[in-house]
């Protein structure tokens, strides 16, 4: 992400918008992913937040990242977006309708500690709370594959991720906003 949709790499103002520095997934039917080549872990009651711009071709089913069949984030539907840790029950996010073929901003926060909560926000705004109700917000949490949960997995995201980020605290929704402010110019 070294050079914005709104200049090039010398920093020299573009006419147009490129959508060149993505990454591109096109409907999964050739198995795309990326393997960022080892496990990344948060441990239980472990803090982490991940930040990801999404252009989904589809939103029925849509495996954004994860590491097994049993750590993954997914757009489950048009109004819906799933995690699941370490096999656990799935946290479901109800968010604004996702629409194929636009960008979205997507942030999710996983506070550990005693609090185990779990925000989510769409395009700078907080689409609702998870607390520790459910175990998934206190398990362990492993990735290694942007694009997919697995790499003989038959799940694949189908559509363009930018931006890919993992924090190891907790962001604030000011730096949420923020972030998606910096980036929505980029990504309409």
């Amino acid at each position: 992400a070294g050079a914005d949709g709104s200049r090039d790499s010398q920093g020299f103002l573009m006419n147009r918008q490129r959508t060149t520095n993505s990454l591109n997934l096109p409907n999964g039917s050739d198995s795309p992913y990326v393997d960022i080549g080892e496990d990344h872990t948060t441990v239980a009651d472990g803090t982490v937040t991940y930040a990801m711009w999404l252009k989904p071709d589809d939103i029925s089913d849509n495996r954004i990242f994860g590491g097994t069949a049993n750590n993954y984030m997914r757009i489950k539907d048009a109004t819906t977006i799933a995690f699941v840790a370490d096999g656990a029950s799935a946290i479901e996010f109800t968010v604004g309708t996702i629409v194929p073929e636009q960008w979205i901003h997507v942030v999710l926060i996983k506070a550990g500690g005693d609090t185990d909560e779990m925000s989510l926000y769409i395009n700078g705004v907080q689409n609702g709370t998870a607390s520790n109700d459910t175990e998934t917000s206190n398990e362990p949490f492993d990735f290694r594959y942007i694009g997919s949960i697995g790499a003989s997995s038959s799940y694949h995201f189908r559509g363009e991720v930018d931006d890919f980020l993992e924090y190891s605290d907790v962001l604030t929704a000011a730096e949420v906003k923020r972030n998606y402010n910096a980036g929505k110019r980029s990504h309409r």
